[in-house]
């Protein structure tokens, strides 16, 4: 079964983007990754748990959000 991709432009706030990064979470691959490190932290134990630090994602640009979401996104394939 193949998946139609469809291609949306739309404009983002600096707000959208947080939230979009914090609605996911990186792969045990990307924990140690330079940016990803700096701006959350992984709980394990008896429940595995990945936590944004909020004023650090406030804290970075535009861009940067959208390499953090990239990122998480593909280390999942």
């Amino acid at each position: 079964m193949q998946l139609n991709k469809m291609l949306y432009n739309i404009e983002l706030s600096k707000e959208d983007l947080i939230s979009m990064v914090q609605g996911t979470v990186p792969n045990y691959s990307l924990f140690d990754h330079p940016l990803i490190k700096t701006i959350g932290y992984y709980t394990g134990g008896f429940v595995d748990k990945w936590t944004w630090i909020g004023p650090a994602l406030k804290q970075l640009s535009e861009e940067s959000l959208m390499t953090v979401y990239k990122l998480c996104k593909e280390s999942w394939k």
